[in-house]
């Protein structure tokens, strides 16, 4: 949670997110050889959020708290369970997207 006038800024490297900090904390990202964030921790090495993946994005088992940037590391909607590919949605559960791509659409 942001306080009021924080900024939050972003690492990056080679695409992906790397970490995250404003003025009160620190977040490093762990990626695997996807991008999938599979463990995030702090500035005092504790562990923020753990969590693996089955083929196309499934939880696998119950993940270790609450993160905003998990399969592929790309951000996931807390309320719907999709993904935010930028241009379209992806539904791990079916391992499908969901919407029409509309770049792709005008071709």
């Amino acid at each position: 949670m942001l306080q009021s006038g924080s900024v939050l800024d972003y690492v990056l490297g080679d695409g992906m997110i790397l970490g995250t900090w404003n003025t009160s904390s620190v977040a490093y990202f762990h990626p695997g050889a996807l991008g999938s964030v599979r463990l995030t921790t702090g500035s005092l090495k504790q562990v923020l959020f753990a969590d693996n993946y089955q083929p196309f994005g499934q939880d696998n088992g119950t993940p270790f708290a609450h993160g905003t940037y998990k399969y592929t590391g790309k951000p996931v909607s807390q309320t719907t369970g999709l993904y935010d590919e930028y241009q379209r949605w992806y539904d791990p559960s079916a391992g499908r997207f969901i919407s029409t791509d509309l770049g792709r659409a005008l071709w």
